[in-house]
């Protein structure tokens, strides 16, 4: 949750309407759940200005060619104004050229306040960005299947990636996005970085991974928000392939990487990322265990404290031992031989099924039918019926002899002879 109301957001907002500013003032003071509502609101205004004339200044000339904004509110981060090319006067440090996975797939310039971290397009009107108070988790981490070794960095804002109940209403204020983007591989040069500590943030590190670790660390320590760095540790964990920490698996269709941390696991790249604390987890499953892969599922609090389970699919055989190890490692319970999950018994014999004759178990089950056909044929033998039926033609054969001296002594009387 916020600490105060968003004053730069408001009065952009509400330009030229002292009287709502003021009113959302005092009905913000009522409680600290009005604050993050209003300023989910003020953004959701910033977000749908897209007339330039609300964010700047009026002037003769509208430009028709005006910079789009950074539509991010849907996720729950704020829109605040960056004019220009300009780093803002706050502006402690500007990185340029940095490529984002989340909120959106682009290149944005990188800025580091005494309160904030945020995102802007060169020009743009408004950037995305969110309080160095209110995140909860940062990650530095390797991104999967890349031709050169590279690293993500992801900003977890406070009830971002967790669980959300079944049944959750469509009306509910949207939880916040996280922020994810990737590590250059060159080295920082004085053209891509601008802002009061530019110069000092060259010194700091020989590369840009270095230096991202050390002034965001700096600057949660300075805001009274002194979150750890958490990366994979192959003495905890160890993928089969390069020993990076991360095993690939679907979760429905989408194809993901799940990410073994000291702290918890951890579902990217893939939109929604998850995160599963360790103390959150209720249980861990092995189900659909084949020659050649097996699912994984995780029984977690979801955020009103009711039970969920996710599952993520088609993991590799050679991950195996792994992960049960690692689950072992850390005290989660192993939910695979569970009441719900066991195979369901057939029912008890009663008194009169044990009294009945079993069945042969020489005889297939494939040829019982025709078998209890043989059966009934036998039981409606009869031999006189039979006789009768092998000797039809003897019996007509008889009568033609019989009547035989009949015939003889008819033609006699008859021979004119």
């Amino acid at each position: 949750m916020t600490n105060g109301l968003d004053e730069q957001s408001l009065q952009l907002a509400y330009r030229n309407r002292e009287d709502l500013q003021n009113a959302i003032r005092n009905a913000a003071a009522v409680g600290p759940h009005y604050i993050e509502l209003f300023n989910h609101i003020t953004a959701h205004i910033l977000s749908l200005a897209s007339e330039p004339s609300i964010l700047e200044p009026e002037c003769k000339k509208r430009k028709l060619d005006c910079p789009p904004t950074l539509a991010s509110v849907a996720s729950g981060n704020i829109l605040h104004p960056c004019h220009g090319a300009a780093p803002p006067k706050e502006a402690l440090l500007e990185v340029s050229d940095i490529s984002f996975i989340m909120p959106q797939r682009k290149k944005f310039t990188v800025g580091l306040t005494q309160t904030h971290f945020y995102a802007r397009l060169q020009g743009i009107v408004a950037g995305t960005r969110v309080a160095w108070s209110d995140i909860e988790h940062v990650f530095l981490l390797p991104i999967p299947e890349k031709s050169r070794p590279q690293q993500a960095m992801l900003l977890m804002p406070r009830q971002a990636c967790r669980l959300q109940p079944k049944g959750a209403s469509a009306r509910a204020v949207p939880s916040p996005e996280p922020i994810v983007f990737t590590i250059p591989l060159q080295t920082p040069q004085p053209s891509l970085l601008a802002g009061r500590d530019a110069a000092t943030a060259i010194e700091l590190s020989d590369d840009f991974c270095g230096l991202f670790s050390t002034v965001v660390r700096e600057r949660l320590v300075a805001s009274g928000n002194p979150l750890p760095l958490t990366e994979p540790d192959a003495k905890l964990f160890a993928g089969v392939a390069d020993g990076s920490g991360w095993v690939p698996a679907f979760r429905g269709s989408k194809e993901g990487y799940l990410f073994f941390l000291p702290r918890g696991i951890l579902w990217a790249f893939k939109k929604p990322i998850i995160y599963f604390d360790h103390a959150e987890i209720i249980a861990v499953a092995i189900t659909g265990v084949l020659s050649r892969t097996f699912n994984l599922s995780l029984e977690a609090r979801a955020t009103d404290g009711t039970s969920c389970e996710v599952e993520f699919c088609l993991l590799n055989q050679d991950y195996y031992e792994h992960i049960t190890r690692y689950v072992a490692r850390y005290g989660l319970l192993d939910g695979s031989l569970n009441e719900a999950r066991r195979a369901k018994l057939l029912p008890s014999k009663t008194a009169s099924d044990a009294l009945s004759p079993a069945p042969s178990p020489t005889l297939p089950a494939a040829g019982d039918a025709n078998y209890d056909d043989d059966d009934e044929d036998e039981e409606d033998y009869d031999p006189g019926s039979a006789g009768e039926s092998d000797g039809s033609g003897t019996s007509s054969d008889e009568e033609e002899l019989a009547d035989a001296p009949d015939q003889d002594a008819h033609d006699d009387a008859h021979d004119p002879l």
